[in-house]
């Protein structure tokens, strides 16, 4: 699985803003800038995008909590999906266009959690 493309819809300082990670053959990416521009959000994004926007977020001083949103373009082999992830309780996973999605369609690794993502 790899993500082509992260969407910080309503999460942290950002409003919809999307990253491309497109593929090539040496498939690697290097996110650098500043101090406070935004790259610990980003590995906090995904860590969220994959397994659940946290009960007690710290990326919510824009956004209140149930305004959150996350969104990505995962592909494995030939298949792929765009989806977008909630800060709620239940049913997080959507396709873009509002239908529920079951967890599994997005899990990386099968019973690994955030911390794995450290």
């Amino acid at each position: 699985m790899r993500i082509t493309r992260l969407d910080l819809l309503r999460y942290g300082k950002f409003t919809d803003t999307s990253v491309a990670l497109p593929g090539a053959a040496q498939d690697f990416h290097l996110i650098v800038g500043p101090n406070e521009a935004g790259k610990s959000t980003l590995r906090s994004a995904i860590q969220d995008l994959l397994f659940g926007i946290e009960t007690r977020s710290r990326y919510n001083f824009l956004h209140v909590y149930n305004e959150m949103r996350l969104g990505a373009l995962i592909e494995h082999g030939d298949s792929s999906l765009d989806f977008i992830r909630t800060k709620a309780r239940t049913k997080t996973l959507q396709t873009v266009g509002g239908t529920a999605l079951a967890r599994q369609r997005v899990d990386p690794l099968p019973g690994s959690d955030r911390a794995y993502l450290l």
